[in-house]
């Protein structure tokens, strides 16, 4: 079993500390457990269609790469990347 080396662990931002610290006193995380609000979270993006079949449902439809970038908040190149790889798929 390797031995635990400190010096190559990785260093822990305040900002990392006070995130966490703040999510877990958030009004709206009072009084629900968080495996609770973790499974919900899980749940929803588990529903949420990947980017790639956004892309392909707009293009489908017969939207412009601009128009399907604006629409996803996408950079042009990108959408354009994805709708090469669907051709190749």
């Amino acid at each position: 079993m390797p031995e635990k080396n400190e010096a190559n662990a990785l260093p822990v931002k305040v900002e990392d500390k006070l995130e966490l610290a703040s999510a877990a006193t958030s009004p709206q995380n009072q009084g629900k457990p968080a495996a609770m609000e973790f499974s919900d979270m899980l749940q929803a993006s588990l529903n949420e269609r990947s980017l790639n079949e956004k892309v392909d449902m707009l293009a489908d439809q017969g939207h412009s790469i601009e128009e399907i970038a604006k629409k996803l908040g996408r950079g042009r190149t990108e959408i354009e990347l994805l709708l090469k790889f669907r051709m190749n798929r």
